[in-house]
């Protein structure tokens, strides 16, 4: 059962940014910081109820993701570079940084960071990332949608079997090229009944195999875009496959 508060939340700031700033993109810039600190104290007043300097952290992807150098296939997020961004943008990531004490991490993205976070948090239960982000749902434990205002649990597995999902499914929104005509319906009855890992890596790599449209060698691409995919559990971690 979700706990009436939380110990500490984990705020994706990256949504945050964008959210309010496309939402400011024809108002002022105080008009901009409002909706950015009603939305932080929705948030918290969601999770914790009160902020204190160590119950709430929000994180800003910065410079440098070590994803760029594994995305040898196809370039990561490469499908974003004609995309324009609001104009707020800059400004709402420094307004963050400078009133709420936000963190820019350099070197992998924001979710790394919130996924990092929550793993080594004392009790992960005690934790809730606040996210819209789909990608943190391979990640065990409290999720705050703070778009629809619910809350969600992801089990160990649940995660696990979510991140295999996506390894057969890609991901359009960060360039990841996944399976020909395999979407969440078939690749939850690829994945239906695995119990272990290694199981479903297995029936993961065997949908590559069979794939006549795939780009590379199977494994290699397999590897290629679970690592993409993989939210880190610790600081430098780089995936590999279970043994």
């Amino acid at each position: 059962m979700k706990p009436d508060s939380f110990s500490k939340v984990g705020i994706d700031a990256d949504i945050v940014a964008y959210s309010c700033s496309f939402s400011a993109q024809d108002k002022t810039k105080g008009d901009l910081h409002n909706g950015i600190d009603d939305l932080i104290n929705y948030i918290i007043s969601s999770t914790v109820v009160f902020p204190t300097p160590t119950n709430v952290a929000g994180y800003l992807t910065g410079s440098d993701n070590f994803r760029n150098e594994l995305a040898v296939t196809y370039g990561y997020k490469h499908n974003r570079k004609d995309t324009e961004k609001p104009k707020w943008l800059a400004e709402a990531r420094e307004y963050m940084v400078d009133k709420w004490g936000f963190v820019v991490i350099n070197g992998q993205e924001a979710d790394d960071a919130l996924s990092i976070d929550v793993t080594n948090y004392y009790d992960p239960d005690a934790y809730v990332i606040a996210t819209i982000d789909k990608d943190l749902n391979t990640v065990a434990g409290w999720k705050f949608n703070f778009k629809k205002g619910t809350f969600t649990y992801w089990t160990e597995h649940e995660a696990l079997l979510y991140f295999y999902e996506q390894c057969l499914t890609g991901d359009k929104a960060d360039g990841i090229i996944g399976l020909f005509r395999v979407g969440p319906v078939k690749a939850k009855k690829i994945l239906e009944g695995a119990l272990t890992e290694g199981e479903m890596f297995t029936r993961v790599l065997k949908a590559y195999e069979g794939s006549e449209t795939l780009v590379g060698e199977p494994y290699d691409r397999l590897i290629e875009n679970a690592r993409l995919l993989r939210m880190r559990r610790y600081e430098g971690e780089v995936w590999k496959p279970p043994t």
